[in-house]
């Protein structure tokens, strides 16, 4: 079992300086300076990212079966069966989502809608989104076979699976981790700011 702890301070923010704080309400496209508001803090917009810390579990569960079967006294087989079990990662608090295009969307009642892992009201019910694959069979088979008193042919075939490669994700659909000064993405709009001398 493999576990990915996450987090990662919030960053220092994004800040955007237009025309419309120093232009003329109406002509901003033509008269107005994003350098001037810069100068004056007028800020058009601003926004910071908060990401969600991830607990992330990676488990890997591997049964094998291999003998020796001396054949002869010039050739060995070796032979065996590996059964090998990747499930997808899990997060120890279901801080997970995925986009289905089967799933109806509630706001729009149109099918393609985001699902949350877990247990809320908008939630799959389930730790993932896939279903889990069973059939990893990996068999192996090798032989050594004496060609003389001096030389020994040496051979063996199998098939492997790898385990899943980590990765990381956002989310936290029904707010019980960001509402509670964790979060998982803030964006907040300046609303425009109009110089008490712009005049209309």
């Amino acid at each position: 079992m493999y576990k990915l702890n996450y987090i990662r301070e919030p960053d220092a923010g994004t800040f955007t300086f237009s025309s419309n704080q120093t232009g003329l309400p109406g002509l901003t496209s033509s008269v107005g300076n994003p350098f001037a508001s810069f100068l004056l803090g007028a800020v058009n917009n601003a926004s910071v990212t908060i990401t969600t810390p991830t607990l992330a579990t990676y488990r890997s569960l591997g049964v094998f079966v291999q003998d020796d079967f001396r054949v002869n006294s010039r050739l060995t087989l070796n032979l065996g069966l590996r059964w090998d079990y990747n499930p997808t990662q899990t997060e120890e608090h279901n801080r997970l989502f995925s986009f289905s295009p089967n799933v109806i969307d509630p706001q729009t009642g149109l099918r393609g809608a985001l699902t949350f892992a877990g247990n809320c009201t908008v939630c799959n019910g389930s730790t993932g989104f896939v279903n889990q694959h069973y059939k990893n069979f990996g068999p192996r088979v090798g032989f050594a076979y004496q060609l003389n008193s001096k030389t020994v042919v040496r051979s063996g075939y199998g098939v492997f699976f790898a385990d899943r490669a980590p990765n990381d994700y956002f989310g936290d659909p029904s707010c019980s981790i960001a509402c509670n000064g964790w979060g998982w993405g803030v964006s907040n709009t300046v609303n425009l700011w109009r110089h008490p001398g712009a005049g209309l």
